[in-house]
């Protein structure tokens, strides 16, 4: 059996993650706000994605979206060896001040509170260090017109033990029809 996970990007509706065909497996796309967490902050987040993959059923193949494919590798490292693979579209694996100004928040499914306890909890986050400790395989899709997360996910692959990228044709700042069918290939 299984399940596939997926951390939506924050700004886009999520609507095209609903059809990926996760095969013989469960389709669990996280919703932001049922997490209860006593601070909104990037490493709470992070705990609660983490209990969420222990929970599920096994194996699970964790995927990401923008913010999500931030969250999805930084709980990766507190998962060893408890998932099948890392799915990440238009990664980030770090939280460079480009990125906290424009981007990743411009609609959200929190709260102002929330929001404003979140970014700042992201000022310094740096996953580069932490990239050595996933040891299994990261597929990566990224848009051909996408050119700032193209550099990224190039950047993202050659520091990965086991990254491999893939450029998505007619792809830009979302998720289209033709990232979910090479998404579908890979969960085959």
């Amino acid at each position: 059996m299984g399940t596939v996970i997926v951390l939506p990007a924050f700004n886009h509706d999520s609507s095209m993650w609903q059809q990926v065909s996760p095969g013989h497996r469960d389709l669990q796309i996280i919703d932001y706000h049922q997490f209860e967490l006593p601070e909104y902050t990037f490493e709470y987040l992070v705990q609660a994605v983490v209990e969420v993959v222990k929970q599920a059923p096994q194996p699970v193949i964790l995927a990401g979206e923008d913010f999500g494919a931030l969250v999805a590798l930084r709980a990766s490292v507190d998962l060893l060896g408890r998932l099948d693979r890392l799915l990440l579209v238009r990664p980030h694996y770090q939280a460079t001040n480009s990125l906290l100004r424009t981007g990743v928040f411009g609609s959200r499914p929190i709260d102002n509170v929330q929001y404003k306890t979140l970014k700042k909890s992201l000022v310094n986050v740096d996953l580069t260090k932490k990239l050595m400790h996933i040891q299994g395989a990261t597929f990566i899709f990224t848009g051909d017109q996408d050119r700032k997360n193209k550099q990224v996910a190039l950047d993202l692959k050659n520091r990965l033990l086991d990254g491999h990228l893939t450029i998505v044709p007619k792809m830009g700042k979302e998720l289209n029809t033709e990232g979910v069918r090479m998404l579908n290939e890979n969960l085959r």
